[in-house]
């Protein structure tokens, strides 16, 4: 077998993050990934985004996270001599008073102390030409998207080149663990520790079934970008807005805790959801929207936890399998983080941040 020092199960964005940290280090890699094209990760819009919901909280743990991923994705296009990171800031229109006076105690008069503190600034009707804001806007920052399906892409290319990266799909049945070395007969690896990105896939093997899952579906449509819209950056609405590289728009996205699989077809639920993103589409405009153009509709299954908290760590019997998983719809942001916290908790043992544990306390569940 060829000894490494990491072998990793999935490569989306928490498993491609793990990869790239491990690879800094210089530790030797091996990936298992099933190069999936419409896995949630390569289905996901990228957005990093500060300040979020109803209440315009900040992002849990938003200056932890972005100051790494801000570090992060940019180091990696050098690496790769590509371009998938676009931080600029995201415009956000206000649904009702109380979403506006809300922004307006918390963020309109707030200084910005650092490079990653949260701000938003007020934007009025004027600004938001053919929006439909009644109650204004802001421009939050800083904020982001990435291009997750080139990043991951190319993340593939590089580590394949490498000799690094497996297409395959594992029986992770079939990994075993012998005290000292973790092996993986049908790729011929053997490591000094494992780790499963797999999303909600793991709830279908034995090392980590046990996970406090809450998954949820989410529906992306790509639309034709009409000739009069003039969208430039991320807008939040009642549905948020991508401008994509090639001049579409994408729109997203549903929240479906039911209809828990990729599949787009006829069933009622998936034509309802369509409808659905249609309708807010349609509602982002003072003025009418025809002949809306559907180039594609996408869906996956975000591996989402019952307090929306990432679940990362170490598994229950075997000290040198562990899991970084649950980063729902904040993978982009929260990945490179945690890959570094996790590798120093597998390096060195540090212990990890209680609130991150995949052990930790959380109120009772029902698998789904």
């Amino acid at each position: 077998m060829t000894s490494v020092d990491l072998l990793i199960i999935g490569c989306g964005l928490a498993g491609s993050a793990i990869a790239w940290q491990a690879h800094r280090r210089g530790m030797s890699i091996a990936i298992a990934d099933r190069n999936e094209r419409q896995s949630c990760s390569m289905v996901a819009a990228g957005l990093v985004t500060p300040i979020t919901g109803s209440r315009a909280a900040a992002s849990w743990e938003w200056d932890l996270f972005f100051s790494e991923s801000s570090q992060f994705y940019p180091w990696i296009e050098e690496q790769l001599q590509g371009r998938f990171w676009y931080r600029e800031p995201a415009t956000r229109v206000f649904l009702s008073e109380m979403e506006r006076t809300q922004f307006e105690k918390k963020w309109f008069s707030k200084s910005s102390p650092g490079p990653t503190t949260p701000t938003a600034l007020p934007m009025e009707n004027a600004s938001l030409s053919g929006i439909h804001a009644p109650w204004g806007g802001c421009s939050m920052s800083p904020a982001a998207r990435l291009d997750t399906s080139a990043y991951l892409s190319k993340t593939r290319e590089f580590f394949k080149n490498r000799e690094a990266y497996y297409e395959c799909d594992v029986d992770c049945d079939s990994i075993v663990d012998n005290g000292s070395q973790i092996q993986l007969a049908s790729i011929g690896i053997s490591a000094g520790a494992l780790v499963l990105c797999q999303g909600v896939e793991s709830r279908k093997n034995r090392w980590f079934s046990e996970l406090p899952l809450h998954p949820a579906r989410g529906d992306i449509l790509t639309l034709e970008k009409p000739p009069h819209v003039q969208i430039e950056r991320v807008l939040h609405h009642d549905v948020w807005v991508v401008p994509t590289i090639d001049g579409n728009l994408k729109i997203g996205a549903t929240y479906d805790r039911h209809t828990l699989d990729g599949i787009v077809d006829n069933r009622p639920d998936v034509l309802s959801w369509k409808a659905e993103l249609l309708r807010r589409w349609e509602g982002v405009f003072s003025g009418a929207i025809q002949n809306t153009v559907v180039l594609d509709h996408q869906a996956a299954v975000r591996p989402a936890s019952y307090d929306r908290h990432p679940l990362i760590g170490r598994h229950l019997a075997s000290s040198r399998v562990f899991c970084l998983n649950g980063l729902g719809s904040k993978g982009t942001l929260m990945a490179p983080a945690l890959a570094r916290i996790l590798l120093s908790t597998i390096l060195n043992g540090d212990a990890l941040p209680p609130q991150l544990d995949w052990q930790r306390p959380l109120r009772k569940f029902k698998k789904t």
